[in-house]
């Protein structure tokens, strides 16, 4: 039985460039083993031109890191990454439908884990209700494929009810227990497993550089 303390943090692109030192404190405060980051920019004008998670990588010494762009963004690219204590197998990104909105996708990666390969994935789903029941479906359609699985990200909810499209898992933030991770009363960001794990010490870090608040666990693997 392996225990693995997991994280998810929307950075706001670490405030643009400004407080990568302070965001990277945060993660190490935790002691993590692996964190699912949204909203990460590499060679954006707004980010001073900063591989962002290459450096958050290197600070929190996480410096297993996967970063796949979901568009391109001022001169950069825009997207979700993972940092990880583990060894990074692969990394694949898939495109959710986002209609004429912001292009989102889906990070799927294999980590190892002593010796066995545990799926990862990381998201940061629409704005919009609509878009985003048709991105739920297409997860589904994949980490259904992919178990065990662990999936973090920031998913944009109105209410719990929109996870419902997701079958046979276990998240940290529920409707009976919801973890306000953006603005004091909305519990948008979450993490998610695969019910042939456990989810155990769900927990909130408060930030001081981000719009988000960072919500992690304890996963029994």
């Amino acid at each position: 039985m392996k225990k693995l303390r997991i994280g998810s943090y929307n950075i706001r692109c670490a405030d643009y460039g400004e407080n990568l030192h302070g965001i990277a404190d945060e993660i190490k405060e935790l002691s993590l083993d692996i964190i699912g980051l949204q909203e990460c920019d590499v060679g954006t004008e707004r980010s001073q031109m900063l591989d962002i998670p290459k450096k958050l990588a290197q600070l929190t010494g996480l410096t297993n890191y996967a970063f796949l762009h979901s568009i391109p963004y001022q001169g950069g690219y825009y997207g979700n990454a993972v940092l990880s204590a583990y060894p990074i197998l692969s990394a694949e990104r898939i495109f959710l439908p986002s209609g004429a909105e912001e292009q989102r996708a889906l990070l799927r990666m294999a980590v190892e884990v002593e010796g066995a390969p545990i799926n990862f994935f990381n998201t940061h789903l629409s704005l919009l209700p609509e878009l985003r029941a048709d991105e739920f479906k297409l997860i589904q359609s994949v980490i259904s494929a992919h178990r065990p699985f662990i999936l973090t990200g920031d998913f944009n909810i109105g209410e719990f009810g929109e996870y419902d499209e997701l079958k046979n898992v276990i998240m940290a933030s529920t409707a009976d227990a919801p973890v306000y991770t953006f603005g004091g009363s909305q519990a948008i960001d979450n993490i998610i497993v695969s019910d042939d794990l456990r989810i155990t010490g769900v927990a909130l870090s408060q930030s001081a550089y981000s719009d988000h608040n960072m919500i992690y666990c304890e996963i029994i693997h």
